[in-house]
């Protein structure tokens, strides 16, 4: 009895599969309690089956909405980095002291934007155009740069 060939399933099969082994993977990960020890072949594993479901799926879109399956995939892929990380650091598999949780980077982000004393900011972005301005008259690069130019130089 000869071997069957990936060519002999239709694409709906072969997504199926694929998603049938992601779940295996998963449930076998998951079942036998190697997420602490081999969370990162675990990762590399999953990470590999989406970009199969996401290339099989690619495939099948039409024209017309391949441009909202890009988008979707722009988005998606960084929130389920976003998450993976978040869990691992939740099963303290990796250190939260050295790869503090997204959620806490962001509280931290809001707070700083909230609570930062923005003024003292502007003060000191306004020395840095000063003594930049002042740094490119000295050595004759251009004899007075615009505001324009030392936004586009500090951005």
């Amino acid at each position: 009895m000869r071997g069957l060939k990936a060519k002999q399933f239709t694409p709906n099969i072969r997504l199926a599969l694929i998603a049938f082994a992601f779940m295996l993977w998963n449930l076998g990960m998951l079942g036998f309690r190697l997420w602490k020890s081999f969370w990162w072949l675990g990762l590399l594993v999953i990470f590999l089956f989406i970009v199969a479901l996401a290339k099989g799926l690619g495939n099948r879109i039409s024209t017309r909405s391949k441009k909202i399956y890009e988008r979707a995939l722009a988005v998606g892929f960084p929130i389920l980095l976003l998450l993976a990380w978040e869990l691992i650091v939740g099963a303290e598999i990796l250190n939260p002291r050295w790869f503090p949780p997204p959620s806490r980077i962001g509280v931290a982000l809001w707070e700083l934007a909230v609570k930062y004393r923005w003024r003292k900011f502007g003060f000191s972005l306004k020395i840095k155009k000063q003594s930049l301005n002042f740094t490119c008259n000295t050595i004759r690069w251009e004899p007075m740069l615009t505001h324009r130019h030392l936004n586009n130089l500090l951005v």
